[in-house]
């Protein structure tokens, strides 16, 4: 599966110097005990972390599109065959349940404290 390339590393090398920027000017800060430069850094940091995850968003909504089944479902499963299998395991996608499940179902059958 190719990566359209408005999202390789490439496109997305703007942000990864920036958030740098931001770590730079937020560890100077931080040595230098300077509010403004360290408030300035994270700020910085952050509005670029925020960019990088928008990026990954629209590449996910991308792809999602891009891979979609004819009728606009997602899902790799069709629905009619789905059900009938989380149904059969009491609604658990792997059909295992831990062992602090079934001992709360346990205690709670026969009266006791829910929790110990």
């Amino acid at each position: 599966m190719s990566v359209p390339a408005q999202f390789t590393a490439a496109a997305l090398a703007p942000t990864y110097a920036i958030q740098l920027l931001g770590a730079i000017l937020l560890a100077y800060g931080l040595v230098r005990l300077d509010l403004v430069n360290t408030v300035a850094g994270l700020v910085i940091l952050l509005s670029a972390k925020a960019w990088y995850i928008d990026r990954q968003v629209l590449l996910f909504e991308d792809m999602k599109h891009r891979h979609s089944a004819p009728g606009g479902s997602t899902d790799r499963v069709p629905r009619d065959n789905a059900a009938p299998a989380a149904l059969a395991t009491g609604g658990y996608a792997l059909g295992r349940r831990s062992d602090l499940h079934l001992r709360v179902r346990r205690a709670s059958a026969q009266g006791e404290p829910r929790w110990p």
